[in-house]
């Protein structure tokens, strides 16, 4: 999967998760699927990674780094609206979300729906 591409939680996603927390936990699918919350089995896959992977990918985000991701995707659901109902243009979009980004507070030209009637 490119870095552009949607993730996909399908039967794919599902079956490698289970299958790397059943080598970490000795679990049998059944168990992980049906008693295992989504929480629990993320954090056995981190170890699984953990041991099995690239460890300096796995690290505990500082505040000030999750913030900022919050920030961005937030500025990001905005945009995503406001060019599904066609109040800016999808090429624009990343204009407006770095407009977000950097200062919150100002007017960023877009119009409201009552403005636009």
């Amino acid at each position: 999967m490119s870095s552009n591409d949607k993730p996909r939680y399908d039967a794919d996603w599902l079956t490698l998760l289970v299958a790397k927390v059943h080598q970490i936990t000795g679990y049998t699918p059944e168990v992980i699927i049906r008693n295992m919350s989504l929480n629990e089995v993320c954090y056995y896959f981190v170890q699984y990674v953990r041991l099995n992977g690239d460890p300096q990918n796995i690290y505990r985000r500082s505040p000030e780094e999750i913030c900022k991701l919050i920030e961005y995707r937030t500025c990001e659901i905005v945009c995503e609206r406001l060019v599904e109902v066609g109040t800016i243009h999808e090429e624009e979009k990343q204009k407006y979300i770095d407009i977000m980004l950097k200062n919150p507070n100002i007017d960023a030209g877009v119009k409201t729906d009552e403005e636009n009637k």
